[in-house]
């Protein structure tokens, strides 16, 4: 049995959590006996329970957001500008109580495997926590976002991780751009295809609903939507656009919103429990990121006979291949988009893409594929 201490860093419970989640679900516990250490109370905290895994809630005064204090952050953010700054050192001061409870966990429970489920810049503090202990360590990357990486901080993981882990080849070439040398698993987020009810419908209704299933923050494109639909229902009022999630942007959006006259056709929705439910009642997802390493909900829509339209950036042309099954856009080219949602209109082309969605994901996004991906790994670093 091979003890396991999965460190999700996370705040808002987004796509790291589910992907998270859904490997656990079906994680082989004859084997392996997972624990989990978070520092934010989500959904997911429930979900990881029912599973009957061991969790470590753990306050922390950067990555707990009802910790947060400005005075302290700032000074956290220093090591991110400031190359010469001995950041270990620092992240030892501001993170002291969290290494002490890191250690206390590895030691109490006899973990063998430390398995990082961020990225490696948000998860520095943990290699600090586990250093002189006899552990392994897994990072695995889910996110394209690390400013402020130093040659420094690159150094110190290659010399502490023993392997690397990424969620696209676009993440991949990431983070080897940013220092990493060690040798960078590619695994692709798998999905269920039980969990979604797949609807192979035609867009028979005058209006079209357009989805979108993604936390409010610059990466993730609402201001460029937003712009692009205005032009869309410039001459066509019978769409609709229906967006899901919260996050710091979200105010932002709703004040563009307002300014451009649109509140009778942009629904904000909040935070989404039922995805299932969410999904049944879209025509097309629009996926408008300006950064995404891979894009859990093109594959949550492709699962439910949803068309997809994202932009080519990142790990996303891994997951669609443009006119097959989806259609791709440059990220800020709003006739593109506009384009692409009107051609999705034909029914047609649109039952094209459907079919060949889920070819892909039977294909490529497999459960087997992942959790087998998955036990090499594992046998690679026990070997």
């Amino acid at each position: 049995m091979i003890n396991i201490l999965f460190i999700e860093s996370g705040i808002s419970g987004g796509g790291s959590f589910e992907s998270l989640y859904q490997y656990l679900r079906f994680i082989n516990r004859s084997k392996i006996n997972p624990y989990i250490a978070c520092f934010n109370k989500t959904k997911y905290n429930k979900l990881w329970n029912d599973l009957d895994i061991p969790i470590y809630s753990i306050k922390d005064r950067i990555y707990s957001k009802d910790l947060n204090n400005y005075f302290i952050l700032k000074i956290h953010s220093l090591i991110y500008r400031i190359k010469w700054l001995p950041f270990k050192f620092i992240l030892r001061i501001i993170h002291y109580s969290t290494i002490r409870m890191i250690r206390e966990i590895i030691i109490d429970n006899k973990i063998e495997i430390i398995y990082l489920n961020n990225q490696i810049l948000r998860d520095l503090v943990y290699l600090i926590a586990a250093e002189s202990l006899d552990v392994k360590i897994i990072s695995h990357q889910r996110s394209t976002r690390g400013s402020g990486f130093n040659e420094k901080m690159a150094i110190f993981a290659n010399n502490n991780v023993d392997i690397f882990i990424a969620n696209s080849n676009a993440c991949q070439k990431y983070w080897i751009k940013n220092g990493i040398e060690k040798d960078i698993k590619v695994a692709y987020n798998f999905i269920d295809e039980k969990d979604f009810i797949y609807q192979d419908s035609k867009l028979e209704s005058d209006v079209v609903n357009i989805g979108v299933l993604a936390n409010f923050t610059e990466a993730k494109g609402h201001e460029f939507l937003i712009n692009s639909f205005e032009k869309l229902i410039k001459d066509n009022k019978n769409y609709k656009l229906i967006l899901a999630g919260d996050g710091p942007e979200k105010e932002k959006i709703q004040f563009i919103v307002k300014e451009k006259s649109l509140q009778n056709f942009v629904q904000f929705k909040g935070y989404i429990e039922n995805k299932v439910d969410f999904l049944s009642k879209i025509d097309i997802t629009v996926v408008p990121s300006k950064n995404e390493s891979f894009g859990r909900v093109i594959l949550e829509s492709m699962c439910s006979g949803i068309p997809v339209i994202a932009t080519d950036i990142g790990g996303i042309p891994e997951i669609i291949s443009n006119n097959i099954n989806g259609i791709l856009v440059e990220y800020g080219n709003h006739e593109e988009l506009v384009s692409a949602i009107i051609r999705m209109r034909d029914n047609n082309f649109k039952r094209e893409i459907i079919v060949n969605s889920k070819k892909s994901i039977e294909e490529k996004f497999s459960k087997d594929k992942y959790l087998n991906n998955m036990n090499l790994v594992y046998d690679e670093l026990l070997k």
